[in-house]
């Protein structure tokens, strides 16, 4: 979501003022001000929070109000209900992009009917909603019950150039045993546990092989216990925040995305653009991305057994990788190209305003 808001503050900073909100970060705050916006931070989490709460809400409508906001532009659920309530009556266009599903596998069913409840009636006062993927369009609708006519779909998008010239990192890139790596946050929604269960399966095939993992999370040292519990030792690595995902994309032999749920997928653009095969569970958007055998490979997701039946299979066949990364490419260029997000993001803006 961050590298998303970094793109529209890049090319919209050019003719526009550019206010960013978001809680504390320094280097966040860093990258918006190069990508030319002016950094807001805001903390909506204290142990004073039932206090809190509304004086940040009230300072942000002030904020809103002080440097006469034409638009504001909000992203993902909580940032969506804290900024409409902080904008009411303020009479400017609201939009709401949903990067992700609501309901995961750890979401309490009641929780989220709760949450949709509440969405619907702030629809009232959203101009209009994205969502970066037809599969999550479609479940927010049924969900929510907001107007389909409200709900614009705009894919995320890369740019290539970024990633077709990237070299290999060293210290992961080894001829002498395959590469097999995914980049995710490390939440269960995610289904990192499965990749786990499926690396002794792909180790029994190709015994030097070795899985890296870039991302930070929650799970993180649940899955360093399991690791060592399962002896994989050095085979499986945890690389924490890997600042440079486009070098290491370009030194893995096959990318894994065994998510459960997924709002689009973003690191599979990445990795066909960096000229790595995919294999991915089919849930969400991620078939909008990859048709599979023809631009990657997709499997159940929670089925360690075929995901690593996928990893086997594109290590296996040179020939099925090169055929995959080829149409990854027009793929992308089809759909999914930097430039086409930001100007229909841009024609949003012009129709609300």
């Amino acid at each position: 979501m961050k590298k998303h808001l970094l793109e529209l503050v890049n090319f919209f900073s050019l003719k526009h003022d550019i206010f960013v909100a978001a809680p504390r970060d320094f280097l966040f705050s860093e990258a918006v001000a190069s990508a030319g916006g002016n950094f807001y931070p805001i903390s909506f989490f204290s142990k004073f929070k039932k206090i809190f709460l509304p004086i940040k809400i009230w300072e942000i409508r002030m904020f809103i109000k002080k440097n006469r906001i034409n638009l504001l532009h909000l992203h993902g659920y909580k940032a969506g209900i804290f900024g409409r309530l902080a904008a009411e009556g303020t009479n400017i266009p609201i939009i709401l992009t949903l990067h992700n599903f609501l309901v995961d596998p750890n979401t309490l069913i009641n929780t989220a009917t709760f949450y949709y409840h509440i969405e619907n009636f702030f629809s009232r006062i959203t101009t209009k909603y994205i969502t970066v993927s037809q599969e999550l369009k479609k479940d927010f609708v049924n969900r929510s019950k907001v107007p389909s006519s409200k709900v614009e779909v705009v894919y995320n998008g890369i740019c290539l150039n970024h990633y077709e010239k990237t070299e290999p990192a060293p210290t992961l890139c080894q001829e002498e045993f395959p590469v097999i790596g995914t980049a995710l946050r490390l939440t269960a929604q995610k289904g990192i546990e499965d990749l786990l269960e499926a690396t002794p399966l792909i180790l029994n095939k190709y015994p030097e092989g070795r899985i890296f993992i870039a991302g930070e999370g929650p799970l993180k040292e649940k899955l360093l216990l399991k690791s060592s519990k399962m002896g994989l030792g050095k085979k499986v690595c945890l690389l924490g925040y890997y600042d440079n995902l486009a070098s290491f994309f370009a030194s893995l032999d096959v990318f894994v995305l065994p998510s459960h749920t997924e709002g689009l997928g973003i690191v599979l653009l990445e990795a066909l653009a960096s000229g790595v095969p995919v294999v991915a569970t089919s849930v969400g958007g991620i078939p909008e991305i990859i048709t599979s055998g023809k631009h990657g490979l997709l499997v159940p997701p929670k089925n360690p057994q075929a995901l690593a039946e996928g990893v086997i299979d594109l290590l296996e066949d040179i020939n099925k990788k090169d055929s995959f990364v080829k149409a990854g490419v027009s793929r992308i260029k089809e759909k999914f190209l930097l430039s086409d997000m930001l100007l229909k993001t841009a024609e949003i803006y012009n129709e609300v305003s």
